[in-house]
């Protein structure tokens, strides 16, 4: 029959059994006395106090402590106020990850390991990268910067980055937010300055809730690579009269804002109000009407059913 052992069950075997020769030629007073020392030395390590004073530290508290607190004898949920009896967390931890969608960031376990984020240590640098990299993302994708004060969003920070202090959102609307504009900004202009030829959209709208108006200007050009680019240079609130002459004041307003007068003549798109058309005229910009906007209009006016080629394609399409 093969023999199952490997090639060091042999060194295995001369370990035990000099071990198994020091304990029987061991007195029986020496072995109660290391049994003694032993229980002693387990005693000591389940307790971190302090050897000279005596003190035991009390046993670290559960994650879920942080969310609800102690009333009458019972855990009760700061979010629901949900109470909870008996001494197990687990009920607590389960109640706030599944309703609440409030989870632990530590790695404990039952041997007292400690937490993550007292190992994990968020230096300045990084703090301004992180703040600034959220800051880009309320921007980028025009989120609210009250989104930060979701519950959500910090139990997302606690778990990507637990030693981040996330700011509130004030901070983000008077500092990050108008820093990224301004970073922006000077890196806009300067790409327009390398820019030969720019066309110009511009539409104007009302607020029906707010009852105020609102004027965009769009710049398009391209690029030493021949990719398009189109960037919004100005919305802003239009408080005076929809008339040629100060929708031209406007228009050259933010024309001279970003540094393109003096260069050549500009193309602008916009609709065919009449408005908007003197406006053009005015500033002496070659104007070309939206065809999308034309579109729009007969199709909403009714105007295609004067039309009988039209009236004939549509029948065919139904």
């Amino acid at each position: 029959m093969a023999s199952c052992c490997s090639p060091n069950d042999d060194l295995w075997e001369n370990h035990l059994s000099d071990d198994t020769e020091e304990r029987l030629e061991c007195p029986d007073d020496t072995i109660s006395e290391q049994l003694v020392d032993l229980a002693q030395s387990k005693e000591a390590s389940s307790t971190s106090g302090d050897a000279t004073s005596g003190k035991v530290q009390p046993k670290a508290k559960s994650w879920v402590f942080k969310h609800c607190q102690k009333v009458g004898g019972k855990n009760v949920c700061n979010i629901c106020k949900k109470s909870f009896s008996g001494g197990s967390t687990s009920p607590i931890a389960y109640h706030l990850e599944h309703l609440h969608k409030i989870f632990s960031t530590s790695v404990s376990n039952s041997s007292g390991q400690s937490k993550l984020d007292q190992f994990v240590k968020c230096g300045k640098a990084r703090e301004s990268k992180i703040s600034k990299a959220i800051a880009s993302f309320l921007t980028v994708d025009l989120y609210p910067p009250h989104l930060v004060s979701g519950m959500g969003f910090k139990n997302l920070m606690a778990l990507l980055a637990p030693g981040y202090q996330i700011p509130n959102r004030t901070t983000f609307a008077r500092n990050f937010i108008p820093t990224a504009y301004r970073q922006l900004r000077a890196s806009l202009e300067k790409e327009l300055e390398q820019t030969e030829f720019v066309c110009l959209t511009s539409d104007m709208w009302t607020d029906d809730y707010l009852h105020c108006s609102y004027m965009t200007v769009t710049a398009h050009f391209l690029t030493d690579s021949w990719s398009t680019r189109s960037v919004v240079l100005s919305t802003k609130r239009f408080l005076l009269q929809h008339t040629g002459a100060n929708i031209a004041t406007a228009l050259n307003a933010i024309v001279v804002e970003w540094g393109l007068h003096g260069g050549p003549k500009f193309v602008i798109v916009t609709d065919g109000g009449a408005n908007i058309k003197l406006a053009v005229e005015l500033l002496g910009w070659y104007h070309v009407e939206c065809f999308a906007h034309k579109l729009n209009l007969c199709l909403t006016t009714n105007g295609y059913k004067t039309v009988p080629e039209i009236n004939a394609l549509i029948k065919k399409c139904k």
